[in-house]
């Protein structure tokens, strides 16, 4: 876990956060999910909760330290769990310091610890059998889960893209996450909305992301709440105006292209298909010289590069 600010671009998308709660990205948007409903994501753990669980400080002194999650699941045990991108080499050493504070901390509590890696690679371990030390915490690779647990429950259903399965698995699972916040909506849901979001970006591209948002029957108010209130969604909106830009530039260089053609050689079947061509470079300089020097129709025909197709 770390304390300093941070942007993060997963595919491009520029995401900061202020530091009021330290921590990356991905950490806080976990977090946000988690905290939620603590009690699904315990018992998707497989820890059995013995009354109601109490989610406790995550700061210690005074060495300061910052857990991502300690919730008291029963008189004497405690679960910590830490969010991971991908685990660094000192991970099971920065568990052993974590431990050792929330020991400090609540003397005489057992304690089971488990790291959630949210993306790729291996826990490294620090267990020495031959000395007679095992750190015994436990990891839990998002790849290598299924999403239908967590898809059953609305906070931690924003953890499902980051599931098992290929490409458009994961899309698939966005979209059930996306269907279920939105179906029961709360003061919470736009925070919800984001943290699914965030967390999708470590395996899904902005355009996907972004048409999951589109093309869900969100209400008016929820759509500008999302697209207003949160970082990702102020990005993503700013990322389709510029693409709307472009592709409105686009347009208009083809539209004036034919019109110079026409203006030079009449207008012809081909015209569309010449325009389409002389503006594929965004050259419109060359574009308008290729127009305006051709001897003659069928040389600005012949001249015009054809597009290879698409294999």
């Amino acid at each position: 876990m770390e304390t300093t600010q941070r942007t993060v671009k997963p595919d491009g998308l520029t995401l900061t956060r202020s530091c009021s709660h330290p921590g990356p990205i991905y950490d806080r948007a976990v977090r946000r999910a988690v905290e939620s409903d603590q009690d699904s994501f315990i018992t998707w753990l497989g820890v059995e909760i013995d009354g109601d669980s109490r989610i406790l400080p995550s700061t210690f002194t005074p060495e300061t330290r910052y857990v991502d999650l300690l919730v008291q699941v029963g008189p004497d045990r405690l679960v910590h769990a830490e969010y991971v991108h991908t685990p660094e080499a000192d991970l099971a050493v920065r568990m052993l310091g974590y431990r050792a504070a929330i020991m400090a901390a609540h003397p005489g509590k057992r304690l089971v610890q488990y790291a959630i890696v949210l993306k790729d690679g291996k826990v490294p371990s620090c267990d020495d059998p031959a000395s007679g030390f095992t750190l015994g915490f436990i990891p839990i690779y998002l790849r290598h889960s299924s999403p239908d647990p967590l898809l059953k429950a609305r906070g931690i259903s924003t953890l499902a893209a980051l599931a098992e399965g290929d490409y458009h698995d994961r899309a698939q699972s966005l979209r059930a996450a996306w269907q279920i916040l939105m179906a029961h909506p709360s003061p919470d849901t736009v925070a919800l909305l984001e943290a699914a979001a965030v967390l999708a970006s470590i395996r899904l591209d902005a355009h996907t992301i972004n048409n999951i948002i589109k093309e869900n029957a969100m209400t008016i108010e929820t759509i500008a709440d999302f697209y207003s209130e949160t970082d990702l969604g102020r990005e993503l909106h700013a990322r389709g105006l510029k693409q709307g830009l472009k592709q409105g530039l686009k347009q208009g260089l083809k539209e004036g292209l034919a019109a110079a053609v026409r203006d030079r050689f009449g207008d012809r079947p081909e015209v569309p298909q010449i325009a389409e061509r002389l503006a594929q470079p965004d050259d419109s300089a060359a574009a308008f010289h290729a127009v305006a020097h051709a001897a003659s129709f069928q040389e600005l025909l012949d001249s015009t590069p054809r597009q290879t197709p698409a294999m």
